[in-house]
């Protein structure tokens, strides 16, 4: 076996990160397969001939499911520097996802889930085998013979392969961004999780997304704090918009397109059962008024920016009760006794509010009912305080953006509510 065995196609080769891919004809059987060989500028490249070696490993565990089969390749010669690597496998006859909806535009809601459930079949066995592909996107999917129900993987060369780390005891270099500008994942950054089933499925959603809408997601938030089905929502096909499975469709992407990785999709059963509820029998109706406001509370509760604006409470409260557990451990160290009410929110968590009185235990006299306060717009956020429900006065103003300054600012500014408080007390 050589590569010398084959003969280039005149067709024009396709070329991706790793190297470039041409149709080749055996010369003495007439076999047809495909040829993929490294970059010439990057094929001594430690790293890269080691990738090589691990996609070549992954496409032979894989062996044909969902993938094209290996014919033969000399992945066993990466250590060797001076030996051209090359891998001749299955040839895909059939248009990638990218040229299938250049082609035909938009595929149905329908058929793009017989696509996304294939897709979704070919990396969980992939998974099982230690397998992350980590760079899912439309050019690395082919439809076989342009069918729907026959999408197969063609591209392994940024795939996690444990059992080749392994077997060679190799460690890939740190510090270094992973995936594609189809969808930027965040765990993908330099020292980020560049190892998580998880992130597979999160580009899987991207994929759907895409078969839908033609445009690729990018981002799983936008510049304006949107998911891409909100940010490019103008781009949504009407007829998709009007399908009655719409709104279940609408609670795939709330899930999938999470910044936060442990708020998406955790495991692929989850994934298949949240994609058959999209096509399965609506419930028996319960009055439109009743369902309407189902599924706006529903869709609210699923939003990023809901999940968002409840992080924000819930560390307005945590920073408020950190400031109040400072003053009472600023005053008892004075010899004050203290009492007061802890942290809680209100008008529908944009205001968090605690109670506090000292006394002082020698004159016996006590201050005023000292109230501190912390409201926000989900843009910035403003503390005040005021002594017996009488006029309040203005404090700190932050954003929410950089909120973490913002309370080391209110702690270390404790000082000045101390004195407040005191000059409550009656002399």
């Amino acid at each position: 076996m050589a590569m010398q065995d084959w003969t280039v196609q005149p067709q024009e080769a396709r070329s991706g990160g790793q190297g470039s891919v041409a149709f080749v004809v055996h010369n003495k059987s007439g076999a047809a397969g495909a040829l993929k060989r490294m970059h010439p500028e990057t094929a001594k490249e430690k790293e890269r001939r080691f990738r090589f070696y691990s996609e070549v490993g992954a496409l032979k565990a894989m062996d044909g499911h969902g993938v094209p089969l290996v014919i033969e390749s000399n992945e066993e010669c990466f250590s060797d520097k001076c030996a051209e690597l090359y891998l001749v496998m299955e040839r895909i006859e059939g248009s990638n996802i990218s040229d299938f909806i250049s082609k035909h535009g938009n595929i149905e809601l329908t058929d793009a889930l017989i696509i996304i459930n294939r897709v979704l079949e070919i990396v969980e066995e992939g998974h099982r085998l230690e397998i992350f592909h980590r760079d899912l996107k439309p050019d690395n999917i082919m439809l076989r013979g342009d069918d729907v129900s026959d999408p197969v993987i063609v591209d392994y060369g940024m795939s996690w392969n444990k059992p080749a780390h392994q077997e060679q005891n190799y460690k890939t270099p740190g510090g270094k961004e992973l995936g594609n500008r189809f969808l930027r994942l965040p765990e993908y950054a330099p020292n980020g999780i560049h190892r998580d089933s998880r992130s597979d499925l999160t580009m899987l959603i991207g994929i759907l997304f895409y078969l839908l809408v033609g445009k690729a997601p990018r981002w799983l938030v936008s510049e304006l704090g949107l998911a891409p089905h909100d940010h490019l929502d103008a781009e949504m096909p009407e007829k998709l918009k009007n399908d009655e499975r719409w709104l279940r469709l609408r609670s795939v992407f709330n899930i999938g397109f999470q910044h936060r990785i442990e708020m998406r999709f955790q495991t692929s059963e989850e994934l298949r059962l949240k994609l058959k509820q999209v096509c399965a029998d609506p419930p028996e109706p319960k009055g439109d008024e009743f369902m309407k406001e189902l599924a706006a509370f529903r869709e609210k509760i699923e939003t990023i920016e809901a999940q968002r604006r409840q992080a924000l409470v819930e560390t307005m409260i945590s920073a408020s009760s950190a400031l109040e557990i400072s003053l009472r451990t600023a005053f008892e160290g004075e010899g004050f006794s203290v009492k007061g009410f802890k942290s809680n929110s209100r008008s529908g968590g944009t205001v968090v509010v605690f109670t506090i009185q000292i006394g002082d235990n020698k004159s016996g006299r006590q201050s005023g009912l000292f109230e501190h306060s912390m409201e926000t717009d989900f843009i910035n956020v403003q503390t005040s305080y005021r002594v017996d429900f009488g006029p309040k006065y203005d404090g700190m103003l932050g954003q929410t953006a950089d909120f973490e300054n913002f309370q080391r600012n209110i702690i270390s500014g404790k000082e000045i509510l101390m004195a407040a408080i005191l000059r409550t007390i009656a002399v």
